[in-house]
């Protein structure tokens, strides 16, 4: 496999997820194991950012993931995730 693959296959182990943190809605990444199970969560809520040598495109691309996430369930972390912040 080449270095643009692994970086492909890494890559595509996340995406963002609207989830109700304790009554407010927010986008997070979420990220998965290699079965494509929930494995993990960002703490916090994302806000769409890219350098500036990425340009006005990359940060459209940016948002185009998020709004794409709003049209997916919600997302309920698993009870065990919650008790692992605390």
């Amino acid at each position: 496999m080449s270095n643009k693959e692994d970086w492909r296959l890494i890559m595509s182990t996340w995406n963002y997820r609207v989830v109700n943190e304790s009554g407010i809605l927010g986008l997070y990444e979420v990220y998965y194991d290699k079965d494509g199970n929930p494995d993990g969560m960002s703490l916090n809520a994302m806000a769409p950012e890219v350098d500036e040598d990425s340009g006005i495109d990359a940060l459209k691309q940016e948002l185009q993931y998020m709004l794409d996430a709003c049209e997916k369930d919600l997302f309920i972390p698993p009870e065990r995730w919650k008790n692992e912040k605390e």
